[in-house]
């Protein structure tokens, strides 16, 4: 079996851009994303684990029971760049075949990818997923009892972000920005080619991620909606911003 590593933050578009490379891979896409899923794809030696940080410990049983899948994609969200639910001790990554013996069947590393995107953006489309979220709660019930956000949006998403951002720039990982996936076909191939040793068949149109936080026509990246204690955070994080920038993006005036 061959285990694929995924990583990207929720509401930064890699879901998408997952479903692109497993269209590649073999044709097909995950129609069904969320914590506690796993996808058999039709008539493929494909499967994928999806959010497999939220209860490793299921994942993994599962895991044991996929021997007949060629390969296999564990997709974590939200989690630092070194983070794995398979190989190394305390979750912290040692390289391939560092925790083999855990799984109960040999199996061969294939590696790890980081999608991320641009800060600002990321954090905004969170906060508005947020907002939305809550509306549906309170059109439903009538009323909010517990402010439990489905996006963290905590100082905790910087200091991942940036740890992400930092693995990126100092090439300690293989990664792909949402921005050129979008817009830039030369980058986006050669990820392909250079991660899975397959030419792209499939473009980035028609690609199923999950529902966008904003309505179609609705306004993006609206600051206002940065809590202005967050914002003093973020105005004062020098090294944040120093990231943003060595990744190719611009700091945002908040």
């Amino acid at each position: 079996m061959k285990v694929i590593e995924t990583i990207g933050n929720a509401r930064s578009g890699h879901h998408a851009m997952l479903n692109w490379i497993i269209s590649n891979l073999c044709g097909q896409q995950v129609q069904n994303w969320g914590a506690y899923n796993v996808t058999h794809l039709t008539n493929s030696t494909l499967a994928i684990f999806d959010e497999v940080n939220y209860n490793p410990e299921l994942h993994l049983k599962w895991l044991k029971d996929q021997e007949n899948h060629k390969t296999i994609i564990l997709n974590y969200v939200d989690v630092l760049p070194n983070y794995t639910a398979v190989y190394g001790e305390n979750q912290i990554f040692k390289g391939p075949y560092a925790y083999n013996e855990s799984l109960g069947f040999n199996s061969e590393h294939k590696g790890r990818i980081l999608m991320i995107r641009d800060f600002y953006t990321n954090l905004l489309s969170r906060l508005k997923g947020n907002q939305v979220g809550l509306q549906k709660i309170v059109d439903t019930i009538g009323s909010v009892t517990d402010k439990t956000f489905v996006f963290d949006v905590s100082p905790r998403f910087i200091d991942i972000w940036k740890s992400q951002a930092k693995a990126c720039v100092e090439n300690q990982i293989s990664y792909i920005k949402y921005e050129d996936w979008m817009s830039n076909k030369e980058i986006r191939q050669k990820f392909l080619w250079d991660n899975f040793q397959v030419k792209e068949q499939f473009n980035n149109a028609s690609i199923k991620g999950t529902d966008s936080s904003y309505k179609s026509g609705e306004k993006r990246n609206d600051i206002s909606l940065i809590p202005n204690d967050l914002r003093q955070i973020i105005k004062e994080d020098k090294e944040l911003h120093e990231l943003v920038e060595a990744l190719g993006y611009k700091n945002m005036e908040i």
